[in-house]
């Protein structure tokens, strides 16, 4: 791929705009932006190990982007835009890659890959401002999706599970940083199929060698949580929550996780079943069916 926009691009090298921006390239080959794209009060910085590719007609604005290890393509058409020209978005990919396919807008305020991480957006995805993308592993959108304001996915729990004395003894030792700083922590592999929507100040949060996994056509409604991850909780603990555990997440075709509701680890939701607000799922939920409550029992079923 990386070949193919590099032969795609390489005869518009010089064919770009830089507005109040700041471009600083490392690696002189790892840089091509395509004809009548432009960046406009950004800061570009792509380091030694990095390469970025920007297609055709592309919009970059109020952002900034570290490329610190990794590769980056935007392909053409696609806009990576803030609306806070002051407080810009950033993304850093410390060592991972980042592909952002054609006809796409990302107004995320982060995207944050580390650790070989990889993140994937296809065609024709809106993903709106307060939103953050973060990435150990792998976040793969589809296209024709609508991301709303303030959504969190994360495909890591950002820090190792440990017990007291080991996480003590690596504060030590690598004190001023941290444990999650230097050593890759347990990630969850996240999907995102094609016509979904996510709504507002949902949080999607994978951990611990889980996959959470959204099929076409499956909504995730405002303030609601998907997580992977939970506690095994005793008194022989240290803490009440003891060692971590986690368990795959599934949001059937067309099915939909009402405004406020809980999908717990583990959990299923079926083909075009309907969690309604403020409910916890503890079970599978099967298709075609409605479910409620806390935690959430079978209340309708559609025929």
């Amino acid at each position: 791929m990386i070949t193919r926009l590099w032969n795609k691009f390489s005869e518009t090298y010089w064919q770009y705009k830089f507005s109040g921006s700041n471009v600083r390239i490392s690696n002189s080959d790892g840089f091509v932006i395509g004809k009548g794209s432009t960046i406009q009060n950004s800061n570009v910085f792509v380091g030694r190990d990095a390469c970025f590719f920007i297609g055709a007609h592309c919009i970059l604005k109020n952002v900034d982007i570290y490329i610190e290890k990794g590769c980056v393509i935007i392909d053409d058409y696609a806009i990576l835009i803030s609306e806070k020209p002051i407080n810009k978005a950033m993304y850093i990919i410390s060592n991972g890659n980042f592909h952002v396919n054609h006809h796409t807008k990302i107004q995320c305020d982060r995207v944050w890959i580390r650790f070989g991480g990889n993140v994937e957006i296809g065609s024709y995805t809106n993903i709106n401002s307060g939103s953050e993308i973060r990435s150990d592993e792998s976040v793969i959108i589809g296209s024709y999706n609508q991301i709303s304001y303030d959504v969190n996915i994360w495909d890591t729990n950002t820090h190792t599970i440990y017990k007291s004395e080991k996480r003590s003894e690596i504060t030590r030792k690598y004190f001023p940083y941290f444990g999650y700083e230097i050593e890759k922590p347990l990630t969850s592999p996240i999907v995102v199929g094609d016509n979904c929507w996510i709504g507002h100040e949902a949080l999607i949060f994978g951990a611990a060698g889980s996959k959470i996994e959204m099929k076409p056509y499956s909504k995730i409604s405002s303030r609601a949580i998907v997580v992977t991850g939970d506690h095994d909780y005793g008194i022989q603990y240290d803490n009440i929550a003891g060692p971590g555990r986690c368990a795959d997440i599934t949001i059937g075709k067309g099915a939909c996780v009402g405004a406020q509701a809980m999908v717990c680890p583990g959990k299923t939701i079926g083909e075009k079943a309907h969690v309604a607000a403020y409910s916890v799922v503890t079970h599978d939920v099967p298709p075609f069916v409605r479910v409620a409550g806390v935690p959430a029992k079978i209340i309708k079923e559609f025929k």
